[in-house]
């Protein structure tokens, strides 16, 4: 068969709108000029495609780590929108609570308030996503009331921060659903 340069010009290849480029090294550029002008020459001599059209495969588009926070955040806009609507009071901001023995943290995505004073935590999760570690180790200790509310935001939300929640009015803790959507795609 020969090389590529040595298939165009003995016609074995004859390429349209031919449009070879590298950007490897400068003998790269050298033959890809060869190339594109050898299939110039012989397009200009009356030579026929020989590059049947291809039609692209038929993949999903490539989802980023971006694409499903995205999603993610939009359904819990949408519930807290949907909560905010029937007269709940909801945190705009995720609240984070602690390990009881302060190793480390979580924040649930809506924290709020039912109509009837009760304090209710919604964690989304799509598609196959699970709870993170963290979350593993701190909801049960929310749902118990061991947990410790942390920072501004519990603060702004009327939770005491670094008082557990047993230690404040929660005895029983509080209760945390977990919801499942689909995911990106899906």
């Amino acid at each position: 068969m020969g090389t590529y340069l040595e298939q165009v010009r003995d016609g074995a290849v004859h390429l349209a709108n031919a449009d070879i480029r590298t950007q490897a090294t400068a003998a790269g550029h050298a033959a890809a000029t060869a190339a594109t002008a050898a299939a110039e020459a012989a397009l200009s001599k009356g030579a026929s495609k020989a590059v049947p059209d291809v039609e692209a495969p038929n993949l999903p588009p490539k989802l980023t780590i971006r694409d499903h926070n995205e999603h993610h955040q939009a359904i819990v806009a949408d519930l807290k929108t949907q909560l905010k609507d029937l007269g709940y009071q909801v945190s705009d901001k995720e609240i984070s609570f602690g390990d009881s023995c302060g190793a480390g943290r979580c924040r649930p995505d809506i924290v709020y308030v039912a109509p009837n004073g009760k304090v209710a935590i919604i964690e989304v999760k799509t598609g196959d996503a699970e709870l993170s570690i963290r979350q593993s180790e701190i909801f049960p200790q929310i749902r118990d009331g061991d947990s410790i509310p942390r920072g501004q935001v519990a603060k702004d939300f009327d939770l005491v921060p670094d008082i557990p929640l047993k230690d404040q009015g929660y005895p029983n803790g509080i209760p945390i659903y977990e919801q499942a959507f689909p995911g990106l795609g899906k």
